[in-house]
């Protein structure tokens, strides 16, 4: 069980804030007087250094003198003693005045002199943080001449040693040395007292420093303390005040409250419940005539019962009461009971009041889920089913296709199907032939009345243990469970008339419906859920594919449903071949077939793709499999990119030239999309190349599907400088009708007109009368499928302008230089 906090935990942060400015002021105080007796000892180490000092100088006068007077050698002795503790002094201070200074040498020399190691790491420190300062100035200079004074003695006592040495007899220089040392030693008197002078009052002065910051530290300190009592007096009124509201607001948060809330005292008996709570469990209960009413246990007001197991959860506050638990909330549905007979769902959160002095009660908040779970059923039904028809959706569909096919499974053996449990199902797609129609005309509102009176129409004949479901835009999917092939059969004719005798009438106009069905006999433990899906989509479209308004029965080796399985299977080829970068560009030559037209390289852009082994597949294999199904625009984009990528290379190395036409062949798919056009100039200038050597070829078909697009395709990109030929010209009935909306520059004469020219009379009238008509329009002619010379003697008979074909030249790899 968790463990209520200490009182004097929470106290922590509040006891910080009152006693801040206390702690602050006494450890301020702490640390100047750790600052304070640390300087007055540093300036007592350089008044000890300074009487070393002084007394190693004294000492080396003195017993200079003496030699000078007697010639003992003990005194020299004693002398040069005094002077090497003045050698280190004097070392010392030229390296504390060199920049930077080197502390540990000043600190060796030091040493040598005598001084204790503490006295000199504080002289050393106050120097470190005050040399700057105009003392330290004052006393060095005072040094510096006191040294300058002392080292005159050293010739003399180099004089003198000369003279013991040599038993030399001159008593009136003796004399004059022994006045000279006294007079040194009489001129670094006044140094010394004055080195000793400013030491004292240094230290005078630090001292009232000192006792001057003291109190006014302590000035501040009590108005800190006087502060911090006048806030904490003033914190806890208003803390006083804020309880008193709080405690208002609390009483009409609870009443006002969503929730129900109920508190008990130590004894689990109800002291309090806000209106929610009164509400939801129907106890009358007012918390002002609760010290005047008997106090009930909670259990006794409140019944929470296990939705699912019927158990009253009666023991909640003993539980909390006891210890055994810290709070407890619910983990399953809970119901509460009321007098009434009636129950509401809710979740419910329950904690024990507690302090540092134990236990004291329990509160229960209950919270009414009641719009919870209707939400939840909601969202249920959705994930299961469609809105608008109120049908099943795809996802609860498929569950119920594989619950059958499992079905199958389980009642199979290696001979298959047993006979007397004869379980088979057949499963149909069926899509609606024109829906397409009715939401474009008349809008989606229009349409959806469409798919509910197509659905009211199909439920009349579906079995009820039979799944009929929307899967999505106007596609109907129907599982009939248990039903053989003949039956199947019979029901999908009967749905089928069903739906085409649905009338519907928006506004002024009338719209007959048709349905294409595809359906598959499910009769094999081995089918797998995709595998049946896609037979049931194939022969869907099998029924669309012959005419509509019909039903097609899966049938595994059926060509037509074959060829389709090939097609579909493209689509992946093909994506893996435009992610893999997997085409490739042929360039055929377009020759001259007159003297009279100029001779410029013209070419013929061919797409070829370059399968997973390398084998070269042509564009007939698998541009009708792009068509079908919307491939063509990516294919197209990527042979503008690399075909511009292309020319751009072969223009900057030389091998094309600046008037080569390059002709490359467009879909009607991207001819119908609005940004096609753009996605073009954009390739143009950031490659660029010149339009006037690029010639878009259109088919006849698609100029004729999209001619607004076409024609509107046409008048910019030649304004810009490109050509255009009308690729097939005569394939189609249409072509003379819509030739003059059309402003091309070549006419390139279907191959079919082409290749028989030499037998076929009516070939030759053909494209005689195509070639007429082109000039006429001025129009350069081009004929396709000029396989032989004498082709192209016929073709120059007629005075087709161009031609194309193997008689003209091979198509090669056309790659960079």
């Amino acid at each position: 069980m968790l463990k209520p906090n200490k009182p004097t935990a929470a106290l922590g942060p509040e006891l910080f804030k009152v006693t801040w400015p206390f702690v602050l002021g006494l450890l301020l105080m702490m640390v100047l007087g750790i600052i304070s007796i640390e300087s007055i000892m540093a300036l007592h180490s350089y008044s000890y250094g300074e009487n070393l000092w002084v007394k190693s100088r004294k000492s080396a006068s003195l017993q200079l003198l003496r030699y000078a007077q007697t010639g003992d050698p003990l005194a020299l002795q004693r002398h040069d003693a005094a002077m090497r503790i003045y050698r280190h002094f004097r070392d010392a201070r030229v390296v504390l005045l060199s920049d930077p200074y080197q502390e540990q040498t000043v600190f060796d020399e030091i040493s040598q002199t005598g001084l204790p190691h503490r006295n000199i790491y504080r002289g050393l420190w106050m120097f470190h943080y005050f040399r700057s300062i105009d003392f330290f100035r004052q006393i060095f200079s005072l040094w510096a001449e006191a040294d300058d004074t002392i080292s005159r003695i050293e010739p003399l006592r180099t004089e003198l040693v000369d003279y013991y040495a040599h038993n030399r007899q001159a008593p009136e220089r003796l004399t004059a040395i022994s006045a000279e040392i006294d007079e040194i030693d009489r001129q670094l008197e006044p140094k010394a007292l004055e080195f000793a002078l400013k030491l004292d009052q240094t230290t005078n002065q630090i001292y009232r420093g000192l006792v001057l910051t003291e109190v006014i530290l302590g000035f501040f300190l009590l108005n800190a303390i006087v502060w911090s009592t006048f806030r904490v007096l003033r914190e806890r009124r208003r803390m006083e005040q804020t309880l008193a509201a709080e405690r208002k607001r609390a009483a009409v948060t609870l009443a006002c409250l969503g929730e129900a809330v109920i508190s008990t005292d130590e004894q689990g008996r109800v002291t309090y419940m806000n209106p929610v709570a009164q509400f939801l469990t129907q106890q009358d209960f007012s918390p002002e005539e609760v010290p005047h009413q008997p106090r009930t246990s909670l259990p006794e007001l409140v019944h929470l019962i296990e939705k699912d197991s019927g158990v009253e959860r009666s023991s909640l506050t003993a539980d909390l009461l006891s210890g055994n638990a810290a709070w407890l909330k619910s983990e399953i549905g809970y119901v509460v009971a009321r007098p009434d007979g009636t129950s509401v769902p809710v979740s419910w959160v329950a904690s024990p009041i507690q302090d540092g002095d134990g236990t004291h009660g329990v509160v229960l908040v209950l919270h009414d889920t009641t719009r919870e779970q209707q939400l939840i059923d909601h969202l249920s039904w959705l994930a299961a089913y469609d809105p608008l028809t109120q049908l099943i959706n795809r996802r609860e569909f498929e569950s119920r296709l594989q619950h059958a096919l499992d079905t199958l499974q389980q009642r199979s053996d290696s001979q298959g199907l047993r006979v007397q449990d004869n379980h088979q199902h057949v499963l149909m797609f069926i899509d609606l032939d024109q829906f397409k129609i009715i939401n474009d005309t008349c809008g989606h509102a229009a349409g959806d009345q469409v798919l509910r009176l197509v659905t009211q129409a199909m439920l009349a004949h579906v079995r009820h243990h039979d799944s009929l479901a929307r899967l999505g835009g106007d596609e109907f999917g129907l599982l009939l469970l248990n039903c053989p092939l003949e039956a199947g059969k019979e029901k999908a004719e009967i749905i089928r008339q069903a739906i085409s005798q649905v009338n519907f009438n928006w506004g002024m106009r009338r719209f007959g419906l048709g349905a294409s069905i595809g359906l598959v006999h499910l009769d094999h433990s081995q089918n797998t859920l995709a595998t049946v899906l896609t037979a049931a989509d194939m022969a869907c479209y099998k029924a669309k594919d012959q005419g509509r308004n019909r039903v097609e029965i899966y049938q595994a080796d059926d060509p037509h449903l074959l060829a389709r399985y090939g097609e579909m299977a493209w689509v992946q080829r093909l994506q893996s071949a435009l992610q893999e970068n997997r085409f490739c560009l042929y360039a055929q030559p377009v020759g001259a077939l007159q003297t009279s037209e100029l001779a410029y390289s013209h070419y013929e852009l061919l797409i070829r793709l370059r399968d997973e082994d390398g084998t070269l597949v042509p564009p007939g294999v698998f541009i009708p499999a792009a068509e079908r199904f919307g491939m063509m625009a990516l294919i197209d984009r990527w042979v503008v990119e690399h075909a511009l990528t292309l020319i751009a290379h072969r223009l900057k190395a030389g091998t094309s030239q600046p008037h080569t036409l390059f002709a490359i062949n467009l879909s009607g798919s991207s001819l119908n999309d609005p940004h096609f056009l753009n996605e073009i100039k954009q390739i143009f200038v950031r490659h660029q190349v010149a339009y006037r050597q690029v010639c878009f070829e259109i088919t006849e078909t698609q100029a004729v599907t999209h001619l607004p697009e076409v024609v509107r395709f046409i008048n910019e990109m030649r304004a810009l400088g490109c050509s255009f030929a009308l690729d097939d010209f005569g394939a189609g009935m249409s072509s003379f009708l819509y030739l003059k909306h059309l402003p091309v520059d070549y006419l390139k004469i279907d191959g079919k007109l082409i290749k028989d020219i030499e037998r076929d009379p009516i070939d030759r009238a053909m494209v005689e009368m195509i070639n007429r008509l082109g000039h006429l329009m001025e129009i350069k002619t081009v004929g396709e499928y000029v396989e032989t010379p004498d082709i192209v003697h016929i073709l120059q008979q007629i005075g087709v302008n161009y031609g194309q074909g193997f008689a003209i030249g091979h198509p090669e790899l056309w790659s960079n230089p």
